[in-house]
This record gives C-alpha cells, sequence and structure tokens, in this order.
C-alpha cells in the first residue's frame, strides 16, 4: 500500500449512501494535497465520484475500479414498458427508427450528451449507452371491478408499443386491493400487472399502470425488473455480515480470502454502509435503481402526456441528487455503483459487490 494509503482513507469523509438527495457533498481539502503527493489526477463528474477514485488511490492501476461519469461506455442495458430499447439482445431495429437509430449511435459515438442526441433523433441516449424510443401510451381504458383485462385492450391506441415490443399485448391487468401498496408486477408468463383498487377513476391508477408496465416489458425480455426496499435490506444486511468479518480480525479475512486490495475495499465499503441505518441506506438503494428510474421518469411523463428526454427529467435529477442539467452517468461496476450517489444502482449490487471485493473475476 502507498504511503499515503491509510491517511487518504481518513482524508475523504463522505458518507454517500446516506447523505440527503440533493445535499451538498464536500470532499476533505487534504485530499487535494494528497493528489499533488502522489502525482495522482482524481477523475470525476460528482463529489461522489471524486471521493471514490480518492480512497483508490493507494492500489495498482489494473485493479482500481473506474467510475464511469459523462462519457459512459456503450453496452447493455435496461429498458422499460414504454421506454423501449432498440437494437440490442437480437432485437431487429424498427425499420421507421433504422435511420434515427444509427445517427444516435453515431452522435453517442461523438460524445454528445443525452439531451443532443435526444433533440437531433428523438431517441433516448440511457446512461451505458443504450438507445431507446418513447412509446406513447394512447388512451387507457383501466379494468373495472375485479375483472382482467390484456394489455391489448387497456392501451388499444398504443399501436407501436404493441407491435413492437413482443409479448407485451398479451400482458394482464388487474385493480385489487393491494393495502398500502400502490400496484405490483408479477414475473408469470405473460406478466400480471396489480393496480391498487383504492386507485380507481383517478390520474395516480394511469400512472401506476404505467410504472409497473415498464417492470412487465423487462421481464419479457428478460433483464432486471427492478427492485424494493425489503429486497435491499436482506442483500445489504448479508454484505454487511461479510464486511464485518473481513474487516474485524486478519483470521476473518484469510477465512474469506480477502487480499490486501480486497480488504482495502471492503473497510471502504464498510465505512459507508455499517452505519446503523441500513433502512436508509436500503430505500436510497431502491430509488437509485436503475429500473425504478426508468419507470418512475415514463409514469410521470407519460401520464402528463410529455414527450421530452427521460434522462433529463426531474425524477432522474431528485433522486440521483443531480443539478437540472447534469447528465446521468452510471459506475461501471457494483462497486463504484454503490459508492457513488449520483450514480444509478442494480438490482443485485449489494450482492455481486462481494465477489468483486474477492476478485474472483481477475
Amino acid at each position: 500500500m502507498s504511503e499515503y494509503g491509510s491517511e487518504l482513507q481518513q482524508a475523504v469523509r463522505i458518507n454517500p449512501m446516506l447523505a440527503r438527495q440533493g445535499a451538498k457533498q464536500t470532499v476533505n481539502p487534504r485530499v487535494a494535497q494528497l493528489m499533488e503527493a502522489t502525482g495522482s489526477a482524481l477523475l470525476g463528474e460528482t463529489p461522489g465520484e471524486v471521493a471514490f477514485n480518492a480512497a483508490m488511490l493507494p492500489m495498482s492501476v489494473p485493479r482500481r475500479a473506474v467510475t464511469m461519469g459523462l462519457s459512459a461506455a456503450l453496452g447493455s442495458g435496461d429498458a422499460d414498458a414504454m421506454l423501449a430499447q432498440v437494437g440490442k439482445f437480437g432485437m431487429a431495429v424498427p425499420k421507421r427508427l433504422q435511420k434515427a437509430y444509427e445517427y444516435a449511435k453515431q452522435l453517442a459515438k461523438e460524445g454528445k450528451t443525452s439531451q443532443q442526441v435526444f433533440d437531433e433523433t428523438g431517441l433516448a441516449r440511457g446512461p451505458t449507452g443504450e438507445i431507446e424510443t418513447i412509446h406513447q401510451p394512447g388512451k387507457i381504458f383501466m379494468p373495472q371491478g375485479s375483472e382482467a383485462r390484456t394489455m391489448r385492450e387497456v392501451m388499444p391506441e398504443a399501436r407501436t408499443a404493441l407491435a413492437e415490443i413482443p409479448g407485451f399485448g398479451d400482458s394482464r391487468v388487474r385493480s385489487v386491493d393491494l393495502g398500502d401498496t400502490l400496484g405490483e408486477m408479477r414475473t408469470w408468463k405473460p406478466p400480471r400487472i396489480l393496480v391498487n383498487s383504492k386507485l380507481a377513476g383517478t390520474p395516480q391508477a394511469n400512472e401506476v399502470l404505467l410504472h409497473e408496465g415498464n417492470h412487465a416489458v423487462d421481464s419479457l425480455r428478460g433483464r432486471e425488473v427492478g427492485t424494493n426496499p425489503d429486497t435491499q435490506l436482506e442483500r445489504l444486511g448479508e454484505l454487511i455480515q461479510f464486511l464485518r468479518k473481513g474487516t474485524d480480525t486478519k483470521a476473518g479475512a484469510r477465512e474469506l480470502g480477502l487480499n490486501d486490495s480486497g480488504t482495502i475495499l471492503a473497510k471502504y465499503l464498510r465505512g459507508n454502509l455499517d452505519v446503523g441505518n441500513a433502512p436508509e441506506i436500503a430505500k436510497n438503494a431502491y430509488y437509485r435503481n436503475l429500473g425504478e428510474l426508468r419507470a418512475e421518469t415514463m409514469a410521470q411523463m407519460l401520464g402528463k402526456g410529455q414527450t421530452t428526454n427521460p434522462y433529463q427529467h426531474e425524477v432522474m435529477f431528485k433522486r440521483l441528487g443531480l443539478k437540472p442539467g447534469q447528465e446521468v452517468g452510471m459506475g461501471a461496476d457494483p462497486f463504484s455503483r454503490i459508492v457513488d450517489i449520483n450514480s444509478p444502482m442494480l438490482a443485485k449490487d449489494f450482492e455481486s459487490v462481494i465477489p468483486q471485493i474477492l476478485q474472483k473475476d481477475k
């Protein structure tokens, strides 16, 4: 470890997972001095990214995790019901979108912002470079009573979505009493969407339907379908137990197979997570989940008849603590997504970070 290693751990004084949405983050001024002393540059678009990269300075470059900022690498991403990804997973790009899709890819390659891509093509560019199209739902006919309706019956005017999203039209929709829960999407075949009957006849019922409809398409295409705070709390608890065992004693670290670099990662992560407020951290992970971000953004947009760039929407800014106009960047791996409060997360990040810490992929 660099002689500055332990000092860096002390210098970076932020608790990103507990930071309130939109709260101003600062990094200890000592970090700048350490940067100069080590001859290192801390890259990052957000305080969370800068702080994380500062903590990684003692690590060798090949093992240093990389946080994605404005120039997110092209890769697979989640797509949602009314915000459907095109050109991935073997699905053909609809003929009507072929020219716009190729142009959007070129603009992304040139480093254009998501807003520039949207303004030029009408297509959205997600935080990992995926190209998506927005499907308008048209008029919504919610089921009455306990009857179940197919999505074809509920959204008969959503012609492009019904034609271009295989299986979407067969999804079932019902209005039932869900207690305090607004809506649910059950990953059956076809998916089942439940909307709380207490919302019947209100605009909120349509928004819940659009939110859960996004998750339904994720399910149909075999991708992440979002998450919930309880699931995140369970996975967080297992991660904290692992971190405690790996950092409390050298014997525990040896038993888990943690090397020196892995121990640095574990100690840093424990300092951010093992702080006695697990429910709040789990809730934050739910709000930052990529599938939930997209679903809620599209529900609010389409519920109000808006057709704008979803990655420049107030839902994204509020939940990720970004200022209006900032790009939505996503960490390249579970560790960087967890520690950077401005990055979207994936549902299994608390679980997937364990093999990353153990460096089982090295």
